[in-house]
């Protein structure tokens, strides 16, 4: 049976946002204030420590509908990594899932994600997309998956550097197509503004755990 913890990257307070994803019926660890680096030893700390059987990863400017989430809890049981997706900004509908292998191992560059558009992921004939990318927005990995391959920064983008590890080991990504989350970016690539700015260093670092919500 799968008991899931939703890890929520929260360096921000997205309104519509937050009320989304706290309306899901999950257990839920806040990861609030904290840099990437800063992260590495917080989520090893929460997977070494806890018992669920899968985490799933997510950040805090989306929102998420609870169908999204129940399409990837769906596939963990029967697929090592199942990732949610979503739009890249509000004006770009292409989405954070590739259709290629990345060429680079060493650095983060936008030649190396041969994105799919969200027409191409809806008009998929079947109910999985493969995918060498998956950007934390729901992603979920088994307890011991998370363990093989933790949440690492180390100078690059924490989600390719995930990825390109699980692509160098040969481990396949797919993403259930009702697994679509709306990212609230204005931009790519810019930082928020306004009441979408990043607040680290503003507001205290710390785990907010939200636990005993599961349906």
């Amino acid at each position: 049976m799968i008991r899931s913890l939703l890890l929520v990257f929260n360096p921000r307070q997205i309104g519509e946002c937050v009320d989304s994803i706290e309306r899901l019926p999950i257990d839920q660890a806040w990861l609030t204030g904290y840099t990437e680096p800063e992260l590495e030893d917080v989520i090893a700390n929460i997977v070494e420590t806890t018992d669920y059987t899968h985490y799933i990863a997510a950040s805090d400017d989306g929102v998420i509908p609870e169908f999204a989430l129940d399409a990837v809890v769906g596939f963990l049981d029967d697929h090592p990594v199942v990732t949610g997706y979503s739009n890249l900004d509000a004006t770009d509908m292409r989405v954070n899932l590739t259709r290629s292998p990345f060429q680079n191992v060493r650095e983060s560059t936008i030649e190396d994600y041969d994105l799919y558009h969200l027409a191409d992921v809806l008009g998929w004939p079947d109910d999985l997309v493969p995918t060498c990318f998956a950007g934390f927005a729901l992603t979920g990995m088994s307890r011991d998956m998370w363990l093989e391959y933790p949440y690492q920064s180390r100078g690059v983008p924490s989600d390719y550097n995930l990825c390109r590890r699980l692509q160098a080991d040969g481990v396949p990504i797919v993403a259930p197509k009702q697994a679509f989350m709306w990212h609230a970016k204005d931009r790519m690539n810019e930082s928020g503004v306004g009441r979408k700015r990043l607040l680290i260093g503003s507001i205290p670092a710390e785990v907010r755990w939200r636990t005993g919500v599961a349906a």
